[in-house]
C-alpha cells in the first residue's frame, strides 16, 4: 500500500463519517482519491461538474458517450492528482451512467436508503489506472465499512489495464504511415 493510501486508511479507521455526509473513495490502479461532503452538496457538485465540461464535450446523462467522456475526465484528474474531480467524476458515473437508468436507478435508490438508515455512507469506485469504464465498479457501503478490512463486497486489490496506454499500438490512417 502506498503511503498516501496508508495515511487515508488510518484516517478512515479513526474518523467516522460525519452525519448527513457521503465519503467518496476512488481507487484507480494503486492510487486512492477521496473526499467527504454533505449529501446536500452532492447534486449541486454534479451539476457544476456537468456545466464545467467544454462546449462540444458536454456530458449526456445515462449514455455510453457520457460515461466514456467522464472516464477521460477522471483519468486526467487522476494524473493531475485532483482528488475532488476524480471523486465527483465517480459520483456522476455511479448515478448518471447508462446502466443506472437501465437498472431502474438502483444506485440512487441504494444511496437514498443507506442515508435514511445510517445517516452517512461510503460511495466507493474501483477501477484500473486508466479509469476505463469497463474496469469500474461502484458500491454504496454503510458508514462502518473501512477499506483496510478484508471484505467480500469490494475488491480493493489494485487493478491494472491489460496494456499500459503507451504500449498500445497506434492505428494508422489509410494512406498515411
Amino acid at each position: 500500500m502506498i503511503d498516501r493510501n496508508r495515511e487515508a486508511a488510518e484516517h478512515f479507521e479513526r474518523t467516522p463519517i460525519a452525519p448527513e455526509c457521503v465519503r467518496v473513495l476512488v481507487q484507480l490502479g494503486e492510487r486512492w482519491h477521496w473526499t467527504e461532503m454533505p449529501v446536500s452538496q452532492l447534486w449541486p457538485a454534479m451539476l457544476a461538474f456537468e456545466k464545467e465540461q467544454p462546449s462540444g464535450k458536454k456530458l449526456r446523462r445515462h449514455t455510453d458517450v457520457g460515461t466514456q467522456r467522464t472516464s477521460l475526465v477522471m483519468m486526467a484528474a487522476d494524473i493531475r492528482n485532483d482528488s475532488e474531480e476524480v471523486c465527483i467524476s465517480a459520483c456522476w458515473m455511479t448515478i448518471r451512467r447508462r446502466k443506472e437508468k437501465e437498472n431502474g436507478f438502483e444506485a440512487l435508490k441504494c444511496l437514498a436508503n443507506a442515508m435514511n438508515e445510517h445517516r452517512a455512507v461510503w460511495l466507493v469506485a474501483t477501477g484500473n489506472e486508466l479509469a476505463e469504464p469497463e474496469s469500474l465498479n461502484f458500491s454504496i457501503m454503510a458508514p462502518w465499512w473501512v477499506p483496510s478490512q478484508s471484505n467480500d463486497a469490494i475488491d480493493m486489490s489494485p487493478k491494472t489495464s491489460e496494456k499500459n496506454i503507451y504500449d498500445r499500438p497506434m492505428k494508422s490512417v489509410a494512406g498515411h504511415h
